[in-house]
C-alpha cells in the first residue's frame, strides 16, 4: 500500500490515515511487517525513507511527529533546535525531542519527548520550517554548555561562522548569555565564548 497521499513532511499519522483507511489497524499491521517504521503513538514513516534519513533528518521528523501529537505548537530546544537550525553536534541526534516549557506538569518528559523550564523566560523563541524553537543564540549557549569543550567550540563557531546564512555576530552571542545566566555550564560558557571565531569552516577545525 501506497500512504503518499497522506503524508505530511514526511510523516503518515494515524489521525489522517484513518480518513483514508478502512481499518486504522493497517498501519499498526504494516509497521509489525516492517513497511512502516513508528516514529511515536499515532507517527509512522515509511521504512524505506527511515532507512535513508540522516540521524538529523530523522530527528526532524520525530520533532514534526511531537509537534502533531501536541495540542500546542511546541518549542524545541538543546539538540532539537540544533536540529532544526542545522547546527553540527557531536555524534548523533537523540531519540528525544527536548521541548521547553513554562512549567512541565505532570513530570519532565513522556515518551519520546523531555521537557525543560531552564530558560524559558529570557530565551528568544523564533520559527525555523514551520517549528518554534529557541534563537540561534540560545540554542549554540544550549547545547554548548552539556558538551566537551572541544565539541562545544563546534556548536558555537558555527553559529557565528561567515558563510551560514543565519549567523549571528559575537556580541549577540555574549549577550544572550549574561541575558539568561545559567546555572549548569556557566563557567564553561565564559570561557567558550571568548574563544569563539566566525573563520572556522567546520566543526572538526573547531
Amino acid at each position: 500500500m501506497t500512504y503518499a497521499l497522506f503524508e505530511s513532511d514526511g510523516l503518515i499519522l494515524a489521525a489522517a490515515a484513518g480518513h483514508h483507511l478502512d481499518d486504522r489497524r493497517t498501519l499498526i499491521r504494516d509497521a509489525e511487517r516492517g513497511t512502516l517504521v513508528r516514529i511515536r503513538r499515532g507517527a509512522y514513516v515509511e521504512a524505506s525513507r527511515w532507512d535513508g534519513c540522516s540521524s538529523r533528518e530523522r530527528h526532524l521528523l520525530r520533532i514534526r511527529a511531537a509537534n502533531a501529537a501536541s495540542d500546542a505548537p511546541i518549542v524545541v530546544a538543546r539538540e532539537s533546535a540544533a536540529a532544526l537550525w542545522g547546527m553540527p553536534i557531536a555524534g548523533s541526534y537523540p531519540d528525544d525531542v527536548t521541548v521547553l516549557v513554562e512549567w512541565p506538569g505532570g513530570g519532565s518528559s513522556e515518551a519520546g519527548v523531555r521537557r525543560t523550564v531552564d530558560g524559558f523566560h529570557s530565551a528568544e523563541i523564533v520559527e525555523v520550517d514551520g517549528i518554534l524553537t529557541t534563537s540561534l543564540a540560545r540554542t549554540a549557549l544550549d547545547v554548548a554548555r552539556f558538551a566537551p569543550f572541544a565539541d562545544a567550540m563546534g556548536s558555537i563557531d558555527w553559529a557565528l561562522w561567515r558563510r551560514n546564512p543565519s549567523a549571528i555576530p559575537l556580541a549577540e552571542l555574549a549577550a544572550d548569555f549574561e541575558r539568561w545566566g545559567p546555572r549548569v555550564g556557566r563557567r564553561q560558557l565564559r570561557r567558550a565564548i571568548p574563544f569563539a571565531s566566525a573563520l572556522s569552516d567546520s566543526f572538526g577545525e573547531s
